[in-house]
């Protein structure tokens, strides 16, 4: 048996941001939800549980809080339960659902640290060879350094641009202005292009998080995790994203209104036809 549920995009959320809502959502999924299968599944699963944590459980992070303590839930839970069949919890680090070519890596981006579908697959086999390890860290980088990355404090001073792959181009509108203002007060770096990528600049996943929340909260708008991590790590490219989306919030927002005035003219248009239509009683008077 395979449990997994709650993963990527969805298990991110701030401490400064979370409520009984989120976490209600985060420990249903992962630990009610457990504790129903095992409940159903209780003596005819007879070869093993393998149950999909998270790294976030050995590298913390602010982001990961809810997540981290449910998937804490899941290892320990195993560790209870490792007796005559095996339970194996697994601790995944970043992991791709596709296979990617060879042109497609490009070093600047979290996506070309994460896991193949080969790769976890081969992972897999060799933990599942390993029955009598209840517990398993997986992490493709250095574990060393994912800890530090994720304990590492708030950039104090702000430092000149460092030497990267692309030459600066300044913000060209407010909404690329603030991306950029937001990305260089987490990184501590005094000036951000809008063509730099966040990753090669020093940015991380936990980085990421904190950007990715407070754009939320400036625009009020979604702004995928997803899209921020592996597809478009630029300032250029997360403010196109909220543009569009911002677009697409206001033509909602207008197609709203357009229905209501419509469905209130309707409204109007049939009182004046009850008010044309009602017959008048009257009464002729007697000579």
């Amino acid at each position: 048996m395979i449990h997994a549920d709650t993963m990527g995009d969805r298990a991110s959320c701030l401490i400064s941001e979370l409520n009984q809502t989120e976490i209600d959502r985060q420990f249903r999924s992962k630990v009610q939800g457990l504790l129903n299968l095992e409940q159903a599944l209780h003596g005819k699963v007879t070869d093993f549980y393998l149950l999909q944590s998270s790294l976030s459980t050995v590298v913390g992070g602010v982001g990961f809080a809810a997540y981290a303590a449910a998937n804490c839930f899941l290892d320990s839970f195993a560790q209870s339960r490792h007796e005559s069949v095996p339970w194996l919890s697994v601790n995944w680090d970043a992991c791709r659902v596709d296979q990617p070519g060879e042109e497609a890596t490009t070093g600047q981006a979290l996506i070309d640290l994460a896991m193949t579908p080969a790769e976890v697959w081969e992972v897999t086999q060799r933990i599942l060879s390993r029955p009598d390890l209840p517990q398993v860290i997986v992490s493709p980088t250095p574990l060393s350094l994912r800890i530090q990355q994720s304990i590492a404090p708030p950039a104090a001073k702000t430092y000149d641009r460092p030497q990267v792959s692309t030459d600066y181009v300044a913000p060209r509108n407010n909404i690329e202005q603030t991306v950029a203002t937001t990305m260089q007060d987490l990184l501590g770096i005094e000036a951000i292009g809008i063509y730099d990528n966040f990753f090669e600049l020093g940015g991380h996943s936990l980085l990421a998080i904190q950007a990715v929340s407070r754009l939320r909260e400036t625009f009020q708008v979604e702004l995928p995790m997803r899209d921020f991590l592996f597809e478009s790590p630029t300032v250029a490219g997360i403010a196109k994203i909220i543009s569009e989306n911002k677009a697409m919030n206001e033509s909602a927002q207008q197609n709203q209104q357009d229905i209501a005035d419509l469905l209130n003219q309707i409204e109007v248009m049939d009182q004046v036809n009850e008010s044309v239509n009602t017959p008048v009683n009257t009464q002729k008077g007697e000579n």
